[in-house]
C-alpha cells in the first residue's frame, strides 16, 4: 500500500517538472497533474485498512439491528458524534486546496523587476519546490499517521484551525509578484519553501487522523455513515478551497 502510494505521489510530481516543456500555460499544465493526482488520493481512502474494518464494522451493527441503509436520522447522530472530525476534515483540505497549487506554483524566489536569485532553475522551480515537496512530504504525513496518533479525537480540531495561519502566510511570501500590493514579508525562498514542508505534512498527518478517529467516535451502527459524512466533507473543503484562490489573488493585488 505504501509503496503505491508513493509511486503514485512522486510519478505526479515528475510528471509536473516535465510539464514546462510541454505546455506553454502554467495552469494549464499544472491542472491536469492536480486533479489526477486528488482524484486518486481519494480513491486511496477506500483501500485503506482502517477504512474497510469499520466499513464492515458498520454493515454487520446494522445487519444485527435490521438496518438496511443509512436514513436521515443515522446522518444526524453520525453527524453529532463525530461534528469535530468532519470540521477538521473540511478545515485541512479547505486551507490545501487553498494554497496547493495554485498559490505555490505562483510564487518565486525573486521579486518584481529582481533577477532569478535561486539555484533550482526557473523552468524546474514549481516541480521541485511546490510539487515534489508537496507530494513527499503530504505522504509522509498521511503514512505517520499509521503509526502516531497524536493528538486524540477531541483535540485534533485545533491544530487543524491553527492551519488556517498558512493562507496569510503564503499571501506574504513572493506570490503573484508582477501584480501585487500587498508587501512581501517572507522574501527568502527558505521561507516559502520550508512553509510548504510543513503545510503539506500537516495535510497528509491531520487528514488522516480525522478520517480514522470519524467512525471510531461513533456508535457501530453508525460507522459507516460517518466515514460517508467524511467523505462528503473532504469533497466539500476541496471544493470551497479551490473557489477561494481568486479571493486570496484578490486580496494580494489590492491590499497594501
Amino acid at each position: 500500500m505504501l509503496g503505491a502510494i508513493l509511486l503514485e505521489e512522486y510519478t505526479g510530481s515528475l510528471m509536473s517538472m516535465l510539464q514546462p516543456a510541454s505546455f506553454t500555460s502554467r495552469i494549464g499544465g499544472y491542472t491536469p497533474t492536480f486533479l489526477t493526482s486528488d482524484m486518486s488520493t481519494l480513491s486511496e481512502y477506500s483501500i485503506q485498512d482502517f477504512y474497510k474494518y469499520y466499513i464492515d464494522k458498520g454493515n454487520r451493527a446494522r445487519a444485527a439491528e435490521h438496518a438496511t441503509r443509512p436514513s436521515l436520522k443515522q446522518f444526524s447522530e453520525a453527524f453529532k458524534g463525530c461534528w469535530q472530525q468532519l470540521v477538521s476534515v473540511f478545515l485541512v483540505f479547505f486551507v490545501t486546496l487553498a494554497v496547493f497549487p495554485a498559490v505555490l506554483a505562483g510564487t518565486t524566489p525573486n521579486g518584481k523587476g529582481e533577477p532569478w536569485n535561486s539555484a533550482i532553475p526557473r523552468e524546474l522551480y514549481p516541480g521541485i519546490t511546490v510539487f515534489l515537496n508537496f507530494n513527499l512530504m503530504a505522504a509522509i504525513g498521511s503514512t505517520t499517521a499509521n503509526f502516531v496518533q497524536f493528538p486524540g479525537p477531541k483535540l485534533l480540531i485545533y491544530p487543524v484551525a491553527a492551519r488556517l495561519l498558512f493562507i496569510p502566510y503564503f499571501m506574504l511570501c513572493n506570490y503573484n509578484v508582477e501584480d501585487r500590493i500587498m508587501p512581501v514579508w517572507f522574501k527568502n525562498e527558505w521561507f516559502f519553501i520550508l512553509g510548504n514542508v510543513l503545510m503539506a505534512f500537516t495535510s497528509g498527518y491531520f487528514s488522516s487522523l480525522a478520517m480514522m478517529y470519524a467512525p471510531r467516535v461513533v456508535q457501530s451502527s453508525y460507522a459507516k455513515t460517518a466515514g460517508m459524512a467524511g467523505a462528503l466533507f473532504l469533497i466539500t473543503g476541496i471544493m470551497c478551497g479551490v473557489a477561494f484562490v481568486p479571493v486570496i489573488t484578490a486580496m494580494v493585488n489590492n491590499i497594501g
